[in-house]
């Protein structure tokens, strides 16, 4: 496969467990900040709290929000320390740095529709899934390609392609840790 890896840590399980449970004690926060569903139509079928951003909202006339390379914490980052030491973790065991992070809630027997990432954040940063929360996985498809993503798997996926997600878990919403890596770079 081109556009999906799935990553094994060693000690992944444990990261899981620890993520998992911060979710599920921050639920409330799901409604907070919706800009990433207001302004993207295809992302109308999600919820989001957005722990790591764009490090500025008002960007030059010449960068559109996807050229922008900077991110930083948001507000919504507090309620999650361990969800952040994981990912600081496989930053570092990866030699890079942590872009936008974000964990993303499908609606029931909802879509996410199809789109690419393009831009100069895209070119230099690696998109990666971890499902925390759905019965029977979420269907995932990049170019021509699909995988069903299991709770607890990490994936790499190519979403330079056109993308899109499918929650079949009947009335359960699919609960995703999205994150960013700029490989090949020292931390900072």
């Amino acid at each position: 496969m081109k556009n999906f890896s799935l990553m094994q840590l060693p000690w992944w399980p444990q990261a899981f467990a620890d993520i998992q449970a911060e979710i599920t004690y921050n639920d409330i926060l799901w409604d907070i900040d919706r800009r990433r569903q207001n302004s993207n139509r295809k992302l109308m079928n999600t919820g989001a709290i957005i722990m790591r951003h764009r490090a500025d909202e008002k960007f030059p006339d010449h960068e559109t929000a996807d050229d922008m390379m900077e991110t930083a914490d948001t507000l919504l980052v507090n309620p999650f320390p361990k969800t952040m030491t994981h990912l600081k973790r496989i930053a570092e065991e990866l030699n890079a740095k942590l872009g936008r992070a974000f964990f993303e809630r499908i609606a029931p027997s909802s879509v996410v529709y199809p789109y690419a990432h393009l831009g100069t954040y895209y070119e230099k940063h690696k998109r990666f899934y971890m499902v925390t929360q759905s019965p029977l996985g979420t269907y995932m498809r990049s170019g021509n390609e699909e995988v069903l993503m299991k709770p607890g798997e990490l994936w790499w996926v190519n979403t330079r392609e056109k993308h899109d997600t499918e929650n079949r878990s009947g009335d359960t919403s699919a609960t995703h840790l999205i994150f960013d890596l700029q490989l090949g770079t020292a931390r900072q």
